[in-house]
């Protein structure tokens, strides 16, 4: 096959036991441990996720849906295993949230950029194919958002029942701590501000 002037081998044209099949048997195995890890997740993510009961080696018992929790908890060896766990924890850290959503879409990812390669799709291609994807995803996710404009929006009560599990008195109570939050920030802002004048 030549692309741009330059001869790229397929890889369903390398025989056996050569370096390109070596390679492709990495690479499956990479991705065989980042599923492994995905499914580990997957059933705990929305609204209507299931609970996760994990044992560790002396027996005491965790029962979580948060994919963290699940994460952390693995005793884990693979390199490309512990990268998606890694990529879950900054994932934590920078949002505090989205950690099952990092790991199931780490997953997916890699488990279609393996069946590109396996067909003898270039490498580049399909890093090529996969940040165009994400700056379309990007693109749409920004034309369908809706901008939360204060703790009286509805659309503020909506995000607490999907985060609450539809358990409207969860919902309401999540909405009057934010209502409340902010009543407070405006009463410390203001009696700073009186402080100062004085």
């Amino acid at each position: 096959m030549v692309l741009k002037g330059r001869r790229v081998m397929a890889l369903k044209q390398v025989s056996s036991g050569s370096e390109i099949d070596e390679r492709l048997a990495a690479l499956l195995t990479n991705a065989n441990a980042v599923r492994a890890i995905a499914s580990a997740v997957e059933g705990t993510i929305g609204p209507k996720g299931l609970d996760s009961m994990l044992v560790d080696r002396f027996g005491e018992v965790v029962i979580t849906n948060d994919g963290i929790t699940i994460l952390t908890k693995m005793d884990v060896n693979h390199p490309a295993a512990k990268m998606v766990i890694n990529t879950a924890r900054a994932q934590e850290e920078a949002v505090g949230d989205g950690t099952t959503t990092a790991t199931i879409m780490a997953g997916a990812l890699l488990a279609e950029g393996v069946n590109q390669a396996v067909k003898g799709v270039p490498v580049t291609r399909i890093i090529e194919g996969i940040r165009a994807g994400v700056a379309k995803a990007v693109e749409c996710m920004e034309a369908k958002s809706r901008r939360v404009r204060g703790v009286n929006d509805p659309v503020l009560e909506q995000v607490a029942l999907i985060a609450g599990r539809e358990h409207k008195d969860i919902a309401d109570l999540v909405v009057r701590a934010a209502r409340m939050a902010r009543s407070a920030a405006r009463s410390s802002r203001s009696r700073r501000s009186s402080c100062r004048t004085r």
